[in-house]
């Protein structure tokens, strides 16, 4: 299983911000197999140094057990900023 280094920003579609490696100045590293449905099937298609923006509707994402401040069956955007792969 890949591990990758992304910044990225995560909000609500209300443009309401609830993460953001990028205003913390610090990539975060994760096992694809390890995060969001939505992320495994974005990930393998991104190249070294891509930064794309993704929507997420809820099944891809955390579906009825939205965590605070997300909330259930909330969609999802993300910005994701590819960094390496390892």
């Amino acid at each position: 299983t890949s591990e990758v280094e992304v910044h990225y920003r995560g909000s609500l579609v209300s443009g309401f911000e609830f993460d953001s490696s990028f205003a913390r100045n610090q990539p975060a590293t994760f096992k694809i197999d390890q995060v969001l449905k939505g992320w495994q099937e974005v990930l393998p298609l991104m190249r070294v140094g891509d930064q794309w923006q993704v929507f997420l509707p809820p099944e891809m994402a955390y579906g009825d057990k939205g965590p605070r401040p997300i909330g259930p069956n909330q969609a999802l955007i993300f910005d994701i900023k590819l960094i390496s792969i390892k």
